[in-house]
């Protein structure tokens, strides 16, 4: 690389502008960091109409985007708040109902369209004259030495920052050409996802029911009438499902749930995905960190993909202006080693209770379906067990950024 004076220099480069990437990029350079933000692809400054890929974003998450005054713009129309889960098994009797009067809330969370939420991210972005987007741009070289990281980007741009962080996605390029590690195992589950119109109204109830070869969610939107669904199962099947019209699919679809909702329609080409494990054994490496899929991907059965990338990038951003504040070199391994510490755990121990549901529905006879009939049937029974299902879903466990706290 080149040692002239037209070198960019930055304290943060993140590749990414997804919602972890955008976050992070929010609260360091609202901290005072000179933040980049790379994105490879063009972001549109007006989505598409249609919003097919849907999240569920828990009261912590909700709490963040408000802290940086994101939210807002959600709340008004865009998001969609549930007030009660059910959880059904469709080979056996167990169900239980998860309700906003047992925790004394107005609703358990919101589904969002992963677009929209890009979108309020985006206009709060603009508004930080130390933020600066890189889009579309990808970087050619990269090179890490004792002090920054050079860069050098597909045009030429050439750039020098204290900390590269990674945020772009489960085939992370910046994981990929350092070489980290990943534990990566398939669930052998490809989800469809679609929009759909049902016959009753959703009554805002988030339902996942337990087919005997993967869950399907029925997540409500702001229409009373349309949900967005994830159904995961075998590929065999999912292939199957794939190739019928949308007509026969959506009888599948009601059918799935037990007709809950009546007659269901299916109002947009359903897109389909094989869902892997992956868990990098190290988040952070000298000047390096991830975060989001770049750090793990996660079974969507619970809806806590998105939920643990946000809490990733908070507790990064906490970690990085706490060191930038003290004068402290923010791109040393042992600097960043806390949010390492404070993530990973925390991410595992999630993959590890959704391999668990995952495994547990699958047994379809014996003795462990009638544990699981009774597991359900008490859980629901007790609201001490229900408000603590609850509070997990809602993202109150582990230590809590600041940023997450009232």
């Amino acid at each position: 690389m080149s040692k002239n004076s037209s070198v960019r220099k930055f304290d943060v480069m993140i590749v990414g502008a997804g919602v972890p990437g955008l976050i992070a990029a929010l609260e360091m350079s609202s901290a005072g960091l000179q933040v980049a933000l790379i994105e490879s692809r063009e972001i549109a400054e007006t989505p598409p109409g249609k919003h097919i890929r849907m999240s569920a974003i828990n009261i912590v998450s909700e709490r963040i985007l408000n802290k940086l005054k994101c939210w807002d713009e959600m709340a008004t129309d865009k998001a969609s708040p549930f007030r009660e889960i059910s959880v059904s098994d469709a080979e056996g009797v167990g169900r239980v109902q998860f309700s906003y009067r047992d925790i004394g809330r107005e609703y358990l969370g919101n589904i969002v369209a992963n677009e929209l939420l890009i979108q309020a991210l985006l206009h709060r972005a603009k508004e930080l004259p130390n933020l600066l987007f890189f889009c579309p741009a990808q970087i050619s070289v990269m090179k890490i030495l004792d002090e920054v990281v050079k860069i050098k980007l597909i045009d030429e741009t050439e750039c020098e920052v204290k900390l590269l962080v990674g945020a772009d996605g489960a085939e992370s390029w910046v994981r990929k050409s350092l070489n980290i590690p990943i534990q990566e195992i398939p669930y052998n589950h490809t989800a469809i996802v679609a929009t759909v119109k049902t016959e009753h109204a959703h009554s805002s109830v988030a339902r996942q029911r337990f087919t005997p070869n993967g869950p399907i969610a029925f997540l409500p939107l702001h229409d009373s009438h349309y949900c967005s669904i994830v159904w995961s199962t075998i590929p065999e099947e999912a292939q199957a499902l794939m190739d019928l019209d949308v007509g026969e699919l959506g009888k599948k679809m009601a059918a799935a749930i037990n007709f809950e909702l009546g007659n269901v329609a299916v109002v947009d080409k359903p897109i389909a995905f094989p869902l892997i494990m992956r868990h990098a054994t190290h988040y952070v490496h000298p000047r390096v960190a991830l975060i989001g899929d770049a750090a793990h991907t996660i079974h969507p059965l619970a809806g806590q993909g998105l939920n643990l990338g946000i809490l990733d990038a908070a507790c990064l951003s906490e970690v990085v202006v706490t060191q930038f504040y003290a004068k402290r070199d923010i791109g040393l391994v042992q600097n960043l080693r806390r949010y390492e510490r404070w993530r990973r755990s925390d991410n595992q121990m999630m993959i590890d209770a959704m391999n668990f549901f995952k495994e547990g529905f699958a047994v379809q006879q014996g003795f462990l379906k009638q544990l699981r009939d009774i597991t359900l049937k008490l859980t629901n029974r007790n609201r001490w067990l229900r408000k603590i299902f609850m509070h997990h879903a809602m993202g109150f466990r582990g230590e809590l950024p600041r940023v997450a706290k009232l």
